[in-house]
């Protein structure tokens, strides 16, 4: 259905972006297909990479000029966040 939509709205995006939802993918091909607007509340929840897929999905193009695919979102909190790592001493 290409060209089919010339702009789409999308609303409580944020509802949408765990990485591996039927409804992201759907997200995904819509926006990148035509000129949108995504409307949330609820932009994060406090971490990077609450909005990694958001912005891979309605931007692919900008996150790949990054050097980001779709599962580089450890880069994209290392790069934007705060990446912290956790160490256990077994004694």
């Amino acid at each position: 259905m290409k060209g089919y939509f010339d702009f789409t709205v999308f609303d409580e995006v944020h509802e949408l972006k765990a990485g591996d939802t039927a409804q992201g993918a759907m997200l995904e091909k819509l926006a990148t297909q035509t000129r949108s607007l995504c409307n949330t509340g609820t932009f994060m929840g406090g971490k990077a990479s609450d909005i990694y897929y958001l912005l891979y999905r309605t931007n692919p193009e900008h996150m790949k000029l990054e050097n980001l695919d779709c599962s580089s979102v450890t880069r994209f909190v290392g790069k934007y966040g705060i990446l912290e790592k956790r160490f256990r001493t077994i004694l």
